[in-house]
């Protein structure tokens, strides 16, 4: 990937989850998004240590949602961030 964010920023992809396989299926413009994300890249400069594959939770409403080929993205600044999930 060639987009890397700068500053105390990180680049990240909203955790999509299966919808059930019977009943009605809703648009994607429909679905809730989770404040759950999985960090593709973090900057040089964020006050964080992440690697690619973290689970983040952020706050609602927080960053910026990208477009990059064709993928959705969403940029958030590290103060943004509530909590890292531990493996």
């Amino acid at each position: 990937m060639n987009l890397r964010p700068i500053g105390n920023n990180v680049l990240a992809k909203y955790i999509i989850e299966n919808q059930p396989v019977k009943g009605i299926m809703l648009p994607d413009s429909s679905i809730k998004k989770s404040p759950w994300l999985e960090v593709v890249d973090s900057s040089l400069e964020c006050e964080y240590l992440l690697s690619p594959g973290d689970k983040i939770l952020i706050e609602k409403y927080s960053g910026s949602d990208v477009t990059y080929h064709d993928r959705e993205y969403i940029v958030v600044n590290a103060k943004n961030i509530l909590a890292v999930e531990l493996l």
